[in-house]
Formats: C-alpha cells, structure tokens, sequence
C-alpha cells in the first residue's frame, strides 16, 4: 500500500496534466484542427500543448505574475497586443 502522500503527489500531477489538456481546449484550439493525416493531427496537438506551457513560463518569468496561480485566460489577456 502507497502512503498517503504519495497518492496525494499522484493526484496533483494528474490534475496539473488535466487542466494543461483544458488551457489547451479552451484557449490554443486544441480541438480546432481539420486535419485528416496523423503527421499533421500530432504537429497540431503539440503546437497546442507547447503554447500552453510557453505561456507558463512566460507567466513564471515575470516578476509581476509570478506569485499568482497559472491561468491561460490571465496569460491571454496579458500578451494581447494592441
């Protein structure tokens, strides 16, 4: 049998592939391909995924962001440019 802390590590690193999977849905158009060749669906779902995670480190970078929690809709109105 696992200790308790070890299932509660298990849990948080799924929840945290989780809600990269939902940034990714909801706000990189993860979904949003029309693509029918397995090349270029898997181009595709990791451009998504990387845009994720590159607006991670951006958030993490910054002085001003990095003390919050990691939201892409934060991240998205951040970048915007005028």
């Amino acid at each position: 049998m696992q200790p308790l802390i070890d299932v509660i590590d298990i849990y948080y690193t799924r929840f945290q592939i989780d809600f990269g999977f939902i940034d990714a849905k909801q706000f990189a158009g993860l979904e949003n391909s029309q693509a029918r060749s397995g090349i270029k669906l898997n181009f595709h779902f990791n451009a998504a995924l990387t845009t994720v995670n590159i607006a991670k480190v951006m958030q993490l970078s910054n002085p001003l962001t990095k003390e919050n929690s990691f939201s892409m809709a934060l991240a998205n109105s951040c970048f915007i440019i005028p």
